[in-house]
């Protein structure tokens, strides 16, 4: 072979190996990593109104347990399935959470390395094998069908937040090693509180003019209230008056007013009624329900076993009672709310919101499925009743005719058919009122925060100032007695 062939040789493979490395050269990143920057995540999402359900995982580190939670549309209403079908009150929160997703762009890639995931808290909550910390929330929403409308798993802010004006947090769709780094409002809780209408009586503006603390106790045994403590706190002026509460102080029957009365401590009792917050629920049984309703005249024993776990009763002559007693109290419309206090309740998360810390096949290898890991809380079942009392909403004084004339003066008639007719029309708006209460407080045991249980029980000696010792009057100063044995 001579020397030109040789080279010719050493230049074609030379040319050859220029080829196969262009040829197998990595592709330009910036157009590949970055392809999809400031698209939609969801497109096809543009209706919040498509929206019938939204389910929620999440991951309590503290515990390694899984917090699931779902609100979904059944029959017309929404429900928390986790919390026995409560009611929720989710028409604006939905549509909020539902927007959040809804235009959610790609607004900057951070990277397509899983190896990065645990650091940006966008693990999925639910993964096997993943490690305990670094998971993320998971939030799906679906239709009717349903048909996948969105899935997200959202992790912790994106540490560049400040510098760019706004906060964003990292995110990845499931299924995907791509992070994103993007912007929304964090509507996506898990708290059962977040979901539900937590003002559990619903007041509003409606003035208290009558209170009534009883303070009975219960003989399980015998089945029989065991009477105690009874103060009845009746408005006696208007709400500018100073002292505008008259106290009946049971057993001793003593009456107290004006001066005597420390009106601060009923009216800590009227604002937390006003607040009562309601913490859980816990359905009861549909034959209790029924009996409540008066629409069945008996209950089994394994509803009276329930009844009673809770703290309440049937006595024996038919009477409902709790063991830690009751509240009863008037509004000015006629509606006459009692509170039954019943049994002690302590907990965390779930456990007080439902009574639930674990769901049925919704554990996965390596984790658990419980209520989120804080401080426990005591709290105290209450049961809760509605009914209307017309005596509360007094007829007006018929007229009287003038002696020797035919009858009252025609303007006098006048007004008192119009009394006649507002009295009715307040009577069947609080009619009104007290199916619409009845019917949300029939199915459920509350949970109330202690605190706010003990808010509710003042005693005599808290409503009642004790007496200023008198001063004694000028010379009649007595001498001190002497010490014993010594002389006076």
């Amino acid at each position: 072979m001579t020397e030109l062939t040789k080279t010719i040789i050493a230049v074609v493979i030379a040319l050859a190996l220029v080829g196969l490395v262009y040829a197998t050269r990595p592709a330009p990143v910036t157009s590949e990593s970055f392809n999809d920057q400031g698209e939609l995540f969801f497109p096809e999402f543009t209706d919040p109104g498509s929206a019938a359900s939204l389910e929620v995982l999440g991951w309590d580190e503290q515990s390694a347990s899984l917090i699931p939670f779902k609100v979904e549309l059944t029959g017309g209403r929404w429900t928390i399935p986790s919390h026995h079908g409560y009611p929720a009150d989710a028409a604006t929160t939905m549509g909020a959470a539902a927007s959040a997703l809804i235009g959610l762009a790609k607004e900057v890639v951070v990277t397509d390395s899983a190896a990065e995931h645990q650091a940006m808290g966008v693990l999925d909550p639910e993964a096997a094998a993943a490690p305990l910390s670094g998971r993320g929330t998971r939030v799906t929403f679906r239709d009717a069908q349903g048909a996948e409308l969105a899935s997200l798993i959202v992790g912790r802010e994106w540490d560049e937040s400040a510098s760019t004006g706004s906060r964003k947090f990292f995110v990845r769709l499931p299924g995907s090693n791509r992070v994103y780094a993007t912007e929304f409002e964090e509507t996506f809780s898990t708290d059962f509180s977040s979901w539900i209408e937590t003002d559990l009586l619903d007041l509003g503006s409606a003035q208290i003019d009558r209170i009534v603390v009883d303070a009975y106790s219960v003989d399980e045994t015998a089945g029989q209230k065991i009477s105690s403590e009874r103060l009845t706190i009746t408005r006696s002026g208007d709400a500018s008056a100073t002292n505008m509460w008259t106290v009946l102080a049971e057993p001793a029957g003593e009456t107290f007013d004006g001066e005597q009365i420390d009106g601060q401590r009923i009216n800590s009792v009227i604002q937390t009624l006003r607040q009562l917050e309601l913490k859980g629920v816990r359905p009861k049984p549909a034959r209790l329900v029924s009996f409540f309703r008066g629409e069945s005249a008996q209950v089994t024993q394994s509803d009276f076993i329930d009844l009673v776990s809770k703290g309440f009763f049937l006595t024996q002559n038919g009477a409902f009672a709790a063991n830690e007693g009751e509240i009863r109290f008037h509004v000015g419309d006629g509606v006459l709310y009692t509170l039954y206090f019943g049994e002690i309740l302590v907990g965390s998360g779930r456990e007080i919101s439902s009574g639930l810390t674990e769901d049925a096949g919704d554990d996965a290898p390596g984790t658990a499925t419980a209520s989120a890991a804080s401080e426990e809380l005591e709290t105290r079942y209450i049961f809760v009743r509605v009914a209307l009392d017309e005596s509360l909403v007094p007829e007006p004084e018929a007229p009287l005719a003038e002696d020797g004339s035919e009858g009252p003066p025609a303007q006098d008639s006048e007004a008192y058919q119009q009394a006649l007719a507002d009295r009715e029309q307040t009577l069947a708006t609080s009619r009104g009122r007290v199916a619409e209460l009845a019917a949300r407080f029939a199915d459920w045991y509350y949970v109330i925060d202690a605190s706010a249980f003990e808010g509710l029980r003042p005693s005599a000696d808290e409503v009642v100032k004790a007496e200023e010792p008198q001063p004694a009057a000028p010379g009649s100063e007595q001498p001190e007695p002497s010490p014993a044995g010594e002389p006076g």
